[in-house]
């Protein structure tokens, strides 16, 4: 190979290298450090990450140790569709809650249990979703959530115009 080639080679891999890590910084920070209130009615609210981007929502909450009943996380699609969840590399309990485009609940699983080792169960709402909350396993049934109630909570105008 001539020298200018590994050269240019060289280049061209450091830059990839680049933009992948300053991408996925950049995809880390926003997914980690944006937070709303997702709340059912006035006294039973949480403060739940944002899951926006692909990566963000395929990492969701895997490897924490702990889910505090106080927080969640908030998974936001750039349109409705039948959302496939499983518990792959999760180590709490979760109970998910699938959310319409109008913010109507459709579909519940309480107490998805952890799966460290495939195969993993797949969990999907019967209705298409355009969000989809996860809570602290047994958070649903205190805050006694059923299909057809809905959520009020507001995504960040620069969350959603990233998913155009």
């Amino acid at each position: 190979m001539k020298p200018e080639l590994r050269r240019n080679g060289s280049r061209f891999l450091i830059i990839i290298a680049f933009v992948t890590l300053f991408f996925s910084s950049a995809e880390q920070a926003s997914g980690k450090d944006a937070r709303i209130q997702v709340c059912k009615d006035r006294g039973r609210c949480i403060a739940a990450e944002i899951a926006a981007t692909p990566g963000s929502r395929l990492r969701g909450l895997m490897y924490r140790e702990s889910l505090p009943d106080s927080d969640g996380m908030l998974f936001v699609y750039p349109r409705s569709d039948y959302l496939g969840f499983w518990m792959k590399n999760t180590k709490v309990p979760l109970d998910i809650v699938w959310v319409d485009s109008n913010k109507r609940v459709v579909h519940i699983v309480r107490n998805a249990q952890p799966c460290m080792s495939g195969p993993c169960d797949t969990y999907f709402a019967p209705e298409k979703a355009a969000y989809v909350l996860e809570l602290a396993a047994g958070m649903s049934r205190k805050w006694k959530l059923e299909i057809g109630d809905t959520f009020t909570f507001d995504v960040p105008e620069d969350v959603v115009s990233r998913l155009r």
